[in-house]
Order: C-alpha cells, then sequence, then structure tokens
C-alpha cells in the first residue's frame, strides 16, 4: 500500500479593501495513499477572514489506521495603498487645460502662421494624473477636475477660481497659473499678486495647496517666455510656497535638463511626454504627503 501523502495547494494572495482583511477560499489540499476513509483539516478554514500579512494555513490527512501527512502553504493578504484626500482641482491656463503645438504643414519651420494650438484634455496633466492616482488606490475614486483655460490672465481668473472652489469644494488645489502673465514687470507682478490670493483662499477654505513653478522655456521659439522675467516669477513662486507653508512642485529645475524633448516646437507648451513628466511630479507629491502610512 501506498503510504499516505499530503500535497497542499500553491501559495495563495488576496487584496483587501480595508485594514480589517478579508475572506479567503483557497483549494482543498489532495491525498495519495494510505488506508481509506482520509480525513483531511485543515486550520485556519477556508473562507475565514484573513488578516492583512501572511497566514500560514497548516493541514493534516488523517488515514483509517490513524497514520497521518501534514502539509502547509501562506495566504499572503495586502491591503491597496490609500490617500487621506482624493478630490483634486487643478486650475492654471493653458498648460493645465492640455494644449499642445500642432504643425498645420509638413514643413512648418519656425514661422508662428504654420502652427496652430489645440487642447487635447486626454494628454492634459490632470487627465494623465487621475490615471495615475486610481491605477494605484484601488479601493478609492480619486478625481482631478481639470479647471485650466487657454489665454487667461491669473488676476483674470480669480473670480473663476473663487467659484470653482465654492461649487466644487476640492480637498486639494493644484495651483499651475502665470504663463500668461510675464508680458511686462507689472503685468507679472499682478499675476504673482493673484497667485498669493489663490493660495490663502484655498488655505483659508481648509484645502491643501500644492504650487508649481512655470514650466521652463526654449529660447528662440516664437512663443519663447523672457528668461529673466520667467526665473523672477519662479523665485517668487517657491517664495510664496516656503512662505504659506504649501507644497511646492518645481516644474522648472525638474524639467530643465530635458527642456528640448519636454517642450513643443512652439517653445512654451509642453508636449505629450512634457505633460506626462508634469503629472508624474505632482504624484511624486501626492503619494508623498498623503499616501496612509
Amino acid at each position: 500500500m501506498q503510504q499516505l501523502a499530503l500535497t497542499c495547494p500553491s501559495p495563495v494572495s488576496a487584496l483587501s479593501a480595508s485594514n480589517l482583511g478579508t475572506s479567503v477560499n483557497y483549494a482543498s489540499p489532495v491525498t495519495a495513499g494510505g488506508q481509506l476513509p482520509v480525513a483531511v483539516i485543515c486550520a485556519p478554514l477556508s473562507g475565514q477572514l484573513f488578516v492583512p500579512g501572511t497566514t500560514t494555513v497548516s493541514c493534516t490527512a488523517t488515514d483509517a489506521v490513524s497514520t497521518t501527512a501534514r502539509c502547509s502553504f501562506p495566504i499572503t493578504v495586502t491591503v491597496p495603498p490609500r490617500i487621506t484626500l482624493t478630490k483634486f482641482l487643478a486650475f492654471g491656463d493653458s498648460i493645465t487645460a492640455g494644449e499642445i503645438t500642432t504643425p498645420v504643414t509638413a514643413s512648418a519651420g519656425m514661422d508662428e502662421r504654420a502652427y496652430r494650438q489645440i487642447v487635447v484634455p486626454r494628454a492634459s496633466y490632470p487627465t494623465v494624473l487621475e490615471g495615475l492616482l486610481d491605477a494605484r488606490y484601488l479601493v478609492q475614486t480619486p478625481t482631478v477636475i481639470n479647471a485650466g483655460r487657454p489665454g487667461e490672465l491669473t488676476v483674470d481668473g480669480l473670480t473663476r477660481f473663487g467659484n470653482l472652489l465654492r461649487s466644487e469644494r476640492p480637498e486639494v488645489v493644484l495651483l499651475l497659473d502665470g504663463h500668461n502673465d510675464l508680458g511686462s514687470v507689472q503685468q507679472a507682478t499682478e499675476g504673482f499678486n493673484a497667485l498669493v490670493t489663490m493660495v490663502q483662499q484655498a488655505k483659508a477654505s481648509g484645502m491643501r495647496v500644492y504650487l508649481a513653478t512655470l514650466v521652463p522655456s526654449i529660447p528662440g521659439r516664437f512663443r519663447s517666455q523672457p528668461q529673466a522675467l520667467l526665473l523672477q516669477f519662479n523665485d517668487a513662486v517657491r517664495g510664496i510656497a516656503a512662505r504659506e507653508g504649501v507644497g511646492l512642485i518645481d516644474l522648472y529645475t525638474a524639467m530643465l535638463p530635458e527642456v528640448n524633448t519636454l517642450i513643443g516646437s512652439d517653445g512654451l507648451h509642453p508636449n505629450e511626454a512634457g505633460y506626462i513628466r508634469i503629472a508624474n511630479l505632482f504624484f511624486a507629491a501626492i503619494r508623498a504627503d498623503l499616501e496612509v502610512r
């Protein structure tokens, strides 16, 4: 007669929606040999609640003449990461809206008239960011509202911003604004002051704020921004973040080494790779600050 043997199932992995754990069903071990009948008992039982972490299931087979065989296997329960806040408002200009520069003809060169600006919502950083959040926080439903408006001066966005805070009630505000304010020192100053007001309004409403520096510009292109004013504005943005105690996303510094591959042909608007980079920079800050440890 063949000796009694017991073969356990392969290791089991399960996902729990909460820190309490989840019910896990597993296949019965397989017996071979021994004197019939053979009884098999496993503990913990299949279908019971398994807490997060790894639990060893131990099984014992006993045949009619009390011969025993044993095996064991692990059940690993993981809890998906979570974030403390899930409703985001991304506010800004065309670079929040997702505007991309597209040539009108195959040989457009650097003539501004040979290009047009197209808003591509799927390429925008808020859309990409929402996808990153959804993919990581599986048991939650993060949303990122895209409130970008092409061509808008920051000071002109103040009323719209306040209305959105009241109507949407976001938990987190992502501010990337000011690209249209660099026409003059006076205009840049007005834009900066409007940005300060936005930060303070969001904070006063109990919202978490992430403030981004303006993206770098490729010199010599038809929408290139004045470098000296761009640098001054971004220094001022860094100062706001420090004084107001809000999160800083330094897009300029992070994107500058690859400016020629992340910024489009107009010298100002990111291409799709640039918007992906922006989304990833916001995502990294959100994970670092808001993910439950």
